[in-house]
């Protein structure tokens, strides 16, 4: 389960050796091991909602927002996405982290180095809107991103699952490699971007939903709709480049 891990066996002794009377108290528990042995004294049914309550679930509702911030952003074409970005993949790296989820630690580190790139990207260039104007990317453009999507899939996985103890390493870092093109597209402005999003964010709410981080679950949820928004929004944006004449890709 996600709030159980390797330690909670440890842990859980801890808790009863502290409970046996002693010339202290007979009652010394530390609050890590109570947290720690609460998902074997509570019904399965129960874990959920145990989820709602745990230390984490503060970090994830302040990454939780930042995202969607960012997100929104992101669609409006305001340059502001970028740093709360870099904020969020901050805190997300080290929720990940904690869950043993590698590539996405590593995923969050590589996105927090192109949120940097991305703000530089937006605020140069021609467009009237965040620098860069939309456009859409070529069919060689598209064809090698997803090229090396799949290969980066493997490597990343053959990596994970090997030299890591990561908890599900092949969906993991399949849902790295792509989200990764997709965050470049977005950085260079190329509307596809928003068709990757809505698979890869789809996928994802399935993947933690499996695992019952039901907030990140519900985030990418979210994420999902902003994208379908996003595509709308880009699509009207590239449009209007094209009417006005400035060159633009395919």
């Amino acid at each position: 389960m996600p709030l159980e891990t390797e330690s909670t066996p440890a842990l859980c002794a801890a808790v009863s050796l502290r409970s046996l009377p002693d010339h202290d108290s007979q009652t010394q528990l530390s609050i890590r091991s109570a947290w720690a042995c609460l998902p074997r004294l509570l019904p399965y049914h129960a874990y959920p909602f145990l989820l709602l309550i745990t230390p984490m679930t503060t970090l994830e509702l302040i990454a939780s927002a930042l995202g969607v911030l960012s997100v929104w952003l992101t669609v409006r074409q305001n340059s502001l996405c970028w740093p709360s970005g870099l904020v969020m993949v901050s805190l997300y790296a080290w929720f990940f982290f904690e869950v043993r989820l590698y590539s996405q630690v590593l995923l969050n580190g590589v996105f927090a180095a192109m949120q940097v790139y991305g703000w530089w990207q937006w605020t140069r260039g021609s467009g009237r809107e965040g620098g860069r104007p939309v456009v859409g990317a070529t069919a060689m453009e598209v064809g090698v991103g997803l090229l090396v999507a799949v290969l980066g899939s493997v490597g990343l996985g053959v990596l994970m699952a090997t030299v890591t103890e990561a908890a599900y390493p092949w969906p993991d870092a399949t849902l790295t490699a792509f989200s990764l093109l997709a965050q470049l597209w977005m950085a260079l402005k190329r509307w596809q971007c928003w068709v990757l999003w809505i698979v890869v964010d789809t996928l994802y709410v399935g993947f933690f939903a499996f695992q019952e981080y039901w907030l990140t679950a519900g985030l990418y949820g979210l994420f999902t709709l902003l994208a379908v928004m996003g595509l709308h929004e880009w699509w009207q944006a590239r449009a209007a480049v094209h009417e006005h004449g400035t060159p633009a890709n395919s």
